[in-house]
């Protein structure tokens, strides 16, 4: 899903980051290549922290400015994935 609305919306600056939290990068990297991501995908280095996150999955979507404009503490669906990022272009 992430990597469909990513494809939909990157030419309009769009910027989707998969973190994985206490994974190996082996695992990360199969990952990666199962799903064909072709978005940054990467191991905690302190974002967890950054943003607060003390549970997973969530979705943090950041305004162009770098603020926080809405945070979902659970999994998203295609829909309001879509409604978020069509907020945060216009």
């Amino acid at each position: 899903m992430e990597e469909s609305a990513y494809r939909s919306y990157k030419d309009r600056g769009l910027l989707i980051l998969n973190v994985f939290v206490k994974a190996k990068d082996k695992d990360i990297r199969e990952f990666t290549e199962t799903f064909h991501l072709t978005f940054p995908v990467g191991r905690d280095n302190g974002i967890t922290d950054t943003f607060q996150i003390k549970s997973i999955p969530v979705t943090i979507f950041i305004g162009k400015d770098g603020e926080v404009k809405k945070r979902i503490n659970d999994t998203i669906e295609n829909k309001p994935l879509r409604e978020g990022i069509e907020q945060l272009l216009q």
